[in-house]
């Protein structure tokens, strides 16, 4: 087996080897143009052209509530997740999440996927609350819709949305919304303060 030895200028090296079996004939991978840029993988892409992308995971945020915030009754809200989770910004680390306007634009074009998780808390016993996580994209269509309902309720209740969603990597943004209807005319209590009551987190998939 051959292989292309790299000598360092302390005297150690490192080798790039042919495989171990002989393959069933020549193989060339062919390297790219460019260093590519951070955090960029090198892949294959099946014709033995190599080529740098964003890996799964790649723009990911995780963001909680700091404290709770009221739902007014029959309306839906943006969650305003202010608070990112995880030390140095580990929880929003390409800064594409705004938590001052609550809106998350991916900058690069792929397959993104998307979770939110309403963890409402209610301080009066209502007969019947109906509830709905949602997920917004652009400000208009809904891409992730979970609708519920309880009754003779008292306590705490939790409920989620999730989707895979397009993004252009350019424009396109996603909200979180919630929404809570009361027969007694109570407002919904979305709990904050901690990363497990409400919280919302997304991902790359795939680039395109």
């Amino acid at each position: 087996m051959s292989s292309l030895k790299l000598k360092h200028s302390g005297g150690n090296s490192m080798s790039i080897a042919a495989p171990a079996t002989n393959p069933s004939g020549n193989l060339t991978l062919t390297l790219p143009v460019n260093i590519g840029s951070d955090r960029r993988v090198l892949a294959v892409n099946g014709s033995g052209n190599l080529e740098f992308i964003y890996p799964c995971g790649y723009g990911h945020f995780n963001v909680y509530l700091s404290a709770s915030q009221t739902v007014t009754n029959n309306s839906e809200e943006t969650i305003e997740f202010n608070t990112v989770d995880g030390a140095s910004g580990q929880g929003n680390a390409q800064s594409w999440y705004n938590n001052s306007t609550y809106k998350y634009t991916p900058q690069v074009a792929g397959v993104y996927r998307f979770h939110v998780n309403c963890f409402w808390t209610g301080d009066t016993d209502s007969d019947a609350i109906k509830m709905r996580a949602r997920i917004r994209k652009n400000g208009s269509a809904y891409i992730g819709d979970n609708y519920a309902g309880i009754d003779d309720q008292y306590g705490a209740y939790a409920h989620n949305a999730d989707c895979i969603s397009y993004m252009n990597g350019s424009s396109d943004y996603i909200e979180f919304r919630a929404e809570s209807h009361a027969d007694d005319g109570t407002n919904g209590v979305l709990q904050g303060g901690n990363i497990q009551y409400t919280y919302g987190f997304g991902y790359l998939l795939e680039a395109a």
